[in-house]
């Protein structure tokens, strides 16, 4: 993910939730990475809750405050 340091004091943030349905609502949360970096691409390692069985979605929300905006790539999933 690409945070940059541009305006560090404006809260642009992603919201990251698993859900079994392609839904914020009833959803859980996973983590909260917010703005404020290095200027560079930076890996997140964010864990699934253990048990989950079935189809599941990862919902990514972006929230702007203003920053100087957040940038996602290359998503993979790795059982551990």
């Amino acid at each position: 993910m690409y945070k940059s340091t541009t305006y560090p004091n404006n809260n642009d943030r992603i919201l990251v939730y698993v859900n079994n349905v392609a839904s914020e609502t009833g959803a859980t949360l996973l983590a909260t990475v917010t703005q404020g970096g290095t200027d560079v691409w930076e890996e997140q390692v964010i864990n699934l809750p253990a048990g989950l069985n079935g189809t599941h979605y990862l919902i990514f929300k972006a929230i702007s405050g203003y920053g100087a905006n957040m940038h996602i790539d290359d998503v993979t999933l790795s059982v551990i």
